[in-house]
């Protein structure tokens, strides 16, 4: 027969680690947001020297 305070045990270690694991997940996803911010601003800043570079293009020609 199964002894109810282990189950209590390890029904509270799985809600410990489910929450360590919620943690885990939403700090990874703040980092994900972090870098699709930073993409976008490197994506500005590559479309904005492609620019340029036409226009130097443009100029030497």
């Amino acid at each position: 027969m199964k002894d109810s305070s282990s189950g209590v045990q390890v029904e509270g270690e799985l809600r410990s680690q489910l929450a360590a694991k919620t943690q885990e997940v939403q700090a990874l996803s703040m980092q994900v947001e972090q870098l699709l911010v930073a993409n976008d601003a490197l994506g500005a800043e590559n479309a904005a020297r492609s620019e340029r570079i036409g226009e130097l293009e443009d100029v030497m020609s």
